[in-house]
């Protein structure tokens, strides 16, 4: 765990649960721009957004889905990370953020806390919005789907035609991560060979 992260948990560790191309080469050549100490890794990146929503009243579920997200970090399946967040939300973060983040411009439809965690995985990318109550999938191969280390996203960038849309609903049950669950595991197999 990232010193970051330690001091953002105020040195508590978060509890783990128990249990192709061109976009990915675009990517990397985007994040070689910045500095790598800069760039909080997957495992760093997930616990650091849901810890930074979780005292807003209108973010639902952050224990939830930290923990549906960190099942893939441990199993190294999601392939790099990025957080977006509003001027507002990056303010918690002080006079001098100790990682680098995208910023997130305000329109009508942007709050001004609102914040946006992307997941890059080996065939697709997620866009897990902090207020939205959904998590919206991108194949990489679609023309919309959000590219990581842009320095700003509106927020069309990250809702505009996804492949798949997850709602949030009934977390208690399981319900809305089994079908995520299902549609990973679905598209992963379908790519093997």
């Amino acid at each position: 765990m990232s010193g970051f992260l330690k001091a953002l948990t105020d040195g508590n560790s978060v509890a783990a649960p128990q249990f192709e191309s061109v976009t990915l080469a675009l990517e990397n050549a985007c994040a070689s721009l910045l500095p790598s100490s800069e760039i909080l890794p997957p495992e760093d990146a997930v616990p650091t957004f849901f810890h930074l929503i979780r005292a807003i009243p209108q973010c639902k579920q952050t224990r939830d889905r930290l923990a549906f997200w960190q099942r893939y970090c441990l199993s190294k399946s999601i392939l790099q990370s990025w957080i977006c967040l509003t001027t507002a939300l990056s303010q918690q973060l002080g006079s001098q953020p100790p990682f680098r983040f995208a910023t997130l411009l305000r329109d009508h439809r942007v709050q001004e806390l609102h914040g946006v965690l992307l997941l890059r995985f080996p065939l697709f990318v997620v866009a897990e919005w902090s207020h939205l109550g959904k998590c919206r999938f991108w194949f990489l191969s679609k023309p919309h789907a959000p590219k990581l280390f842009q320095p700003v996203y509106r927020r069309d960038d990250l809702l505009k035609f996804p492949d798949y849309t997850q709602q949030h609903y009934f977390p208690s049950a399981g319900r809305w991560q089994r079908d995520a669950d299902q549609w990973i595991a679905r598209v992963t197999l379908e790519a093997s060979p």
